[in-house]
């Protein structure tokens, strides 16, 4: 079949039109910290944390996408910035437990991009151990960010304390020791310099617990570490020396008055002022996590023996020692009810009974009990769902004995 010059041109006019008219690139959203719980695919968070979930909305044709939220928990609010970014604000109420999925959309007017941001209001879990502080006895020690405040959360981070020597700033580096029995697992302390967002540089061991969970003491000054994984792994007993504190790895601070000018690599006094670079400011302190020592397993809020009512807040301050080995013979439980976030630990040297009498953990509390001989939960005892409970036999003040086996 011959076509004319008239359909011909058609044709042309045709193909040219379609080719001016390009497909617009769909815009794409991103939810910051989505995962950031490590090992969970949900944000966890309980009544005393305020929640900022930051919404990005890009497009390859640098148009601004308008972004939008649906769902959203009652209480929590977005806003659209405008210029390609929002911020969703929540702090749970004291009845809001569980799972909830807010929904984001990013949107150019012609195609859009939705994401579902999982959170889970619930209590935090407590170690399955009490342990002592990570430094020498005697040491005094500073909590400057606890389980809430650290990011991420569920790790403290922790200082020897006074920081400095006299007027001149000259840091204190002080000795950090085993928080319990265990195998060293791993060991790193070939690094020497402060940096920011460089993880992969912090010096730190870690020690392996029979009770299943490892702890890990991170930001060693170079060539400190005085245990190995050499011969079969180390075994260590609780306050042994490990090394010394230090500013190493990912250590930049924001609290001027524990900073310190990052010392020059390689020189035989690290703490002379003039071997100080001016323009890096580091901080010195120990980074402390307790976690179960199967890979996948989540971190848990460190219980410190030291410590009044156990956990370390951002503020306080303790004197690292040997646990005390005594501790009242008989707990009976208090007619009560816990929720919010309220953390409370029993501890008793032969057992542990509510008696019939109503003791109900609820909301996002959580609550451990250990005893040496026997803890008894008659009827009255309630473990709601979303709270955290835990009940071991163990004697007072331990995580465990011995080393775990290679």
């Amino acid at each position: 079949m011959r076509l004319c010059s008239e359909t011909l041109l058609g044709l042309v006019a045709i193909l040219l039109l379609t080719s001016a008219v390009s497909t617009a690139a769909p815009p794409q959203l991103s939810i910051a910290g989505k995962y950031y719980h490590e090992n969970y695919t949900y944000i966890h968070i309980t009544h005393t944390d305020t929640l900022k979930l930051i919404i990005t909305g890009t497009d390859a044709d640098s148009t601004t996408p308008n972004l939008s939220a649906a769902n959203l928990p009652t209480g929590a609010t977005f806003v659209d910035s405008g210029n390609g970014t929002g911020v969703m604000f929540w702090r749970p109420s004291g009845s809001q437990f569980g799972f909830y999925a807010p929904r984001f959309t990013a949107s150019d007017g012609g195609s859009s991009d939705v994401d579902t941001a999982s959170i889970l209001v619930a209590a935090y879990p407590l170690s399955h151990g009490i342990y002592r502080l990570g430094y020498m006895s005697g040491t005094n020690v500073r909590c400057t960010q606890d389980h809430l405040s650290h990011n991420p959360i569920l790790k403290v981070d922790l200082i020897g304390s006074p920081q400095f020597q006299g007027s001149d700033s000259i840091p204190n580096e002080y000795q950090l020791a085993a928080s319990a029995p265990g195998r060293v697992e791993q060991v790193l302390d070939t690094f020497c310099q402060c940096c920011t967002g460089c993880a992969a540089c912090n010096n730190h061991v870690r020690i392996r617990h029979a009770n299943g969970e490892w702890t890990k003491y991170t930001h060693f000054e170079q060539f400190s570490v005085a245990v190995d994984t050499t011969f079969g792994n180390d075994c260590v007993s609780s306050g042994q020396y490990l090394g010394e504190e230090g500013d190493v790895g990912a250590t930049t601070g924001n609290a001027s008055s524990f900073q310190r000018n990052q010392k020059t690599c390689g020189q035989p006094n690290d703490c002379a002022s003039n071997n100080w670079n001016a323009n890096a400011k580091c901080f010195v302190h120990e980074h402390f996590e307790i976690r179960m020592t199967a890979p996948a397993s989540g971190l848990r809020i460190p219980l410190f023996c030291e410590v009044p009512g156990y956990v370390f807040r951002q503020g306080d301050s303790a004197t690292a020692g040997t646990c005390a080995t005594t501790c009242p013979t008989t707990v009976t439980l208090p007619t009560v009810a816990f929720a919010g976030n309220m953390i409370q630990v029993e501890q008793a040297s032969s057992q542990i009974i509510n008696n019939s009498t109503p003791y109900e953990i609820g909301g996002t509390a959580s609550v451990y009990f250990q005893s040496a001989n026997r803890i008894t939960l008659k009827p009255g005892f309630a473990a709601r769902r979303y709270s955290y409970f835990h009940a071991r036999i163990a004697p007072c003040n331990t995580s465990s004995s011995g080393c775990p086996p290679n």
